[in-house]
């Protein structure tokens, strides 16, 4: 008894945010996985989910393990109970938004999303975007040339992804910063449990619902932008048909997304690289590696901790009884270091195959910008591993700030000493 209770007050802690066990949760997870691999958390309330055939398992079977976590389901109306009148009205109008996402959907509706939102992560996009990325990194990077201490996360990790997918979008440049402190404010809402959080998050997304809104007229207008901002705009015209409102959401959750997932990998990959002295050296000596170093950064410490998902059907999960309309969270960080998948887990290995991992999800919601998030992820840790080999943390580990979500699990700021001016 007293050990569940303990496993109780942590992990409801953690889904808090609680910044202590935000900083190593890894702990938690194998005391989980070890105890109740499937676990019925009373105050979420849901069952939380943390080996990793269990979790593959649910990510394979939408049918039965569905995406409707966020708006409905145990989860979702103990939440609502919580709130007053007024700032349920708020979680409505967010999650009435959020139904249009790409991410939010199943079956038909979420296959046609899809294959919409598939067009800004074709190969041939991803191809043509490397020359991009890299001109992006080489411009945030040249102010560095001459060392000194600088924040990764405020001058690089958030920057990045954003002029990216902006970039992508036909976003103005003057735009960038406003896009990122939406996405940044969007993220912190927890699904509600944070009062404070919903009312800044239901605020932003008006925001910026009308800033894309009036972005997409003036392209409309205009007939100008780039290739994938006009391919887009044609889908609310062809036979796909998406909606006003699905093609104002799906420009919303392509820049929120494609901020939050890189903007936390480049943070907690460079962090464990400081943490591990010797995969960084490695990385410096054997720059061909930047590959397999990338899948390990994303298993090691994932940028999304875990999904919501719900029970569309009554399921035995790890010989627990799921009914149909519970709440179903699947732990990414805890498959991710489930030692019957991966040999020795909680060592990074830069050089690890295979390397299984399930950090971008896994099956049809199998995260549709893997392949540019690992593209930006790649040239990041090349460039600074190459220019900068003796670059250390400025502050002590514990020092370290964590952003106020636990599934978008990333550093507030991460201070960097460059070691000395860029190597040539």
């Amino acid at each position: 008894m007293a050990t569940e209770t303990a496993l109780e007050a942590d992990l409801a802690a953690f889904l808090g945010s609680d910044p202590e066990v935000m900083g190593n949760p890894y702990p938690l997870y194998d005391r989980l996985r070890e105890t109740a691999p499937v676990y019925w958390h009373e105050a979420a309330p849901a069952h939380f989910v943390t080996t990793y055939d269990h979790v593959l398992w649910a990510l394979q079977n939408a049918d039965k393990i569905g995406q409707g976590g966020y708006q409905r389901g145990s989860r979702a109306e103990a939440i609502l109970r919580s709130l007053s009148e007024a700032d349920q009205v708020l979680l409505r109008e967010v999650w009435d938004f959020e139904a249009h996402y790409v991410s939010r959907n199943d079956g038909e509706e979420h296959d046609r999303l899809r294959r919409i939102a598939h067009r800004a992560f074709t190969p041939r996009r991803i191809k043509l975007l490397e020359g991009s990325v890299q001109r992006f990194v080489d411009e945030l990077l040249a102010p560095w040339q001459e060392g000194g201490t600088v924040d990764v996360i405020t001058e690089l990790g958030m920057k990045l992804p954003t002029m990216v997918i902006c970039d992508m979008l036909s976003v103005p440049a003057e735009d960038r910063e406003r896009v990122r402190n939406w996405a940044d404010t969007i993220s912190r809402n927890r699904g509600g449990s944070d009062v404070d959080a919903l009312r800044a998050g239901h605020r932003a997304i008006q925001e910026f619902r009308a800033y894309v809104g009036e972005l997409v007229e003036k392209l409309r207008a205009e007939g100008d932008g780039t290739e994938l901002a006009l391919t887009l705009l044609e889908a609310a015209e062809d036979g796909e048909r998406l909606t006003e409102e699905e093609l104002v959401a799906m420009f919303v959750i392509l820049l929120f997304a494609g901020s939050e997932t890189t903007t936390n990998l480049i943070g907690n990959g460079l962090r464990q690289l400081m943490l591990h002295r010797d995969q960084w050296e490695r990385l410096c000596a054997e720059p061909e590696l930047v590959d397999s170093a990338v899948e390990e950064l994303l298993r090691y410490d994932p940028p999304v901790q875990f999904l919501l998902k719900l029970a569309e059907a009554d399921v035995e999960l790890g010989g627990k009884q799921v009914r149909k309309g519970e709440t179903v969270i699947l732990s990414l960080g805890a498959a991710n270091r489930d030692p019957e998948q991966f040999p020795d887990p909680h060592r990074l290995d830069i050089a690890r195959k295979p390397n299984r991992h399930l950090a971008l999800g896994f099956g049809p919601h199998f995260c549709l910008g893997n392949a540019l998030a690992r593209l930006e992820g790649q040239i990041v840790f090349r460039e600074l591993s190459q220019r900068w080999p003796n670059l250390r943390l400025a502050v002590e580990p514990d020092e370290l700030a964590w952003h106020g979500n636990a599934m978008l699990r990333g550093l507030r700021e991460l201070p960097i000493d460059l070691g000395g001016p860029a190597r040539t």
